[in-house]
């Protein structure tokens, strides 16, 4: 006789971790400690990007979070994450933070986890409020270009805390002079002040991913330049590094033109034969604003 069908039976199961989307749990919550200490969430409320089954969690929840708002891209996980937790479930998600996220989980929530099903990549990061929190696990296929994202447009004073692979990290905390240090450390730079918090080996996480992890506090702080300097920063940046064997004068030159980079490097007081990994974000910054106050003759 065939088996009746059990609905809670099969409720229990975990949904299958995808490869597509680069999941990779972490074994022990107790592991993500280094990140919690770094957030200090007691009294807080916390947005949390790929929650996944809840190890960071239920340690945010434990550390006192006011509230946790758990933005999950896969809705198997999320439906799973608000079972297992008894959580508020807000449903799928938009893009606009305030929809799916920090409004479901203002003063009057009834629940501390509200467990969202959305795409953080779309998220309008601007609409985060300066108050909270934001941590997570981040997927290594898209854990840069979120970063960059919440860069770009989450209000200065934001403390977060991020899982992200080694890699990555090693070039969001490299310094001047070493083989790490590239565009997107400068270009961090003039955004937060980051640290690492500690590494992970790969059997840390279900399944193991071929790399090592490390955990990264970034804390968003005033840009030192304005929104033109922003832009200006981004080109400056992306064509010094582009070439990374060229001097500041050749790189600068390829896309600028010999004379105007020559100009812009004498009045910024840089030696145009030096390379760009050897030049503080502080230098950086000054050429940007020259180039910036230079208008569109300078662009390429």
């Amino acid at each position: 006789m065939a088996r009746a069908h059990d609905p809670n039976r099969r409720a229990e199961r975990p949904p299958r971790l995808r490869r597509e989307l680069a999941q990779h749990h972490l074994r022990d919550p107790r592991a993500a400690r280094p990140l919690v200490e770094f957030l200090r969430p007691a009294g807080r409320s916390v947005l949390e990007v790929g929650p996944g089954g809840g190890a960071l969690t239920r340690l945010l929840l434990e550390a006192g979070a006011a509230r946790v708002v758990a933005v999950e891209l896969d809705l198997a996980w999320a439906v799973e994450l608000a079972r297992r937790a008894g959580a508020a479930w807000a449903g799928r998600g938009g893009g606009p933070i305030a929809d799916g996220g920090a409004r479901g989980a203002g003063a009057g929530a009834p629940h501390a986890l509200s467990v969202v099903a959305g795409d953080a990549l779309e998220m309008a990061w601007d609409r985060l409020p300066a108050t909270w929190l934001l941590a997570g696990n981040l997927p290594y296929n898209v854990g840069t270009a979120l970063l960059e994202r919440v860069l770009a447009s989450a209000p200065p004073g934001i403390r977060c805390g991020f899982l992200l692979q080694k890699e990555v990290v090693d070039r969001l905390v490299a310094q001047p002079g070493t083989k790490e240090y590239g565009a997107l450390s400068v270009l961090v730079a003039a955004r937060a002040a980051v640290r690492r918090l500690g590494t992970l080996r790969p059997g840390a996480f279900v399944p193991a991913p071929s790399v090592e992890s490390s955990f990264v506090g970034v804390e968003l702080r005033p840009a030192p330049l304005a929104r033109e300097g922003l832009a200006a920063l981004e080109r400056v940046v992306r064509a010094a590094f582009g070439q990374r064997r060229k001097t500041l004068r050749n790189a600068l030159g390829a896309v600028f033109g010999r004379e105007r980079a020559e100009a812009l490097l004498a009045q910024a007081g840089l030696d145009p034969a030096q390379r760009a990994e050897r030049l503080a974000p502080e230098s950086f910054f000054a050429l940007a604003r020259l180039l910036a106050s230079a208008g569109p003759r300078a662009t390429p």
